[in-house]
């Protein structure tokens, strides 16, 4: 998303990671959602597509385990 520090597909993806310690996978993965969540209810002007374009595919692959 143009204009957060971190997409929350970034996080998900953080936490798919096999070298991720495992006690902050659900955290990462938990926070991701809350994040696309908030973004999708109260800022329906951001686009995720526009977002997703310039991350690497395996970023934007997240956008299916987000539920956005």
């Amino acid at each position: 998303m143009k204009g957060l520090a971190c997409p929350p597909t970034s996080t998900a993806w953080l936490a798919s990671q096999p070298e991720r310690e495992p006690v902050k996978k659900p955290r990462d993965l938990a926070q991701a959602k809350a994040v696309a969540s908030m973004v999708v209810e109260h800022m329906p002007h951001l686009s995720f597509d526009d977002a997703l374009t310039s991350l690497h595919g395996d970023v934007r692959g997240m956008r299916s385990v987000l539920g956005v």
